[in-house]
């Protein structure tokens, strides 16, 4: 489980398979007061191949899926290509 930490405006991304989910944090309220400065925690839970990231992340290093998956290996410790 991947527990992050997020501002009001501020993402998480999700990606399997091709698939892209955006993920925002539109308000940050305690009872009924909206907190301007407030933060969430939020905790997913995901199987290992779906993808999850902090948006920032993928502005700030351009990362693309591609970049984050590890290469398939032949189970002798060397890399195998697809």
């Amino acid at each position: 489980m991947l527990v992050l930490t997020r501002r009001q405006n501020e993402a998480i991304l999700l990606e399997d398979r091709g698939r892209r989910v955006r993920i925002v944090i539109t308000e940050v309220k305690a009872g009924d007061r909206l907190l301007t400065q407030g933060k969430v925690r939020i905790a997913i839970d995901a199987p290992p191949e779906v993808l999850v990231w902090r948006e920032e992340l993928e502005e700030q290093f351009q990362y693309t899926p591609k970049a984050l998956r590890k290469e398939p290996h032949d189970g002798k410790g060397k890399s195998s290509s697809v």
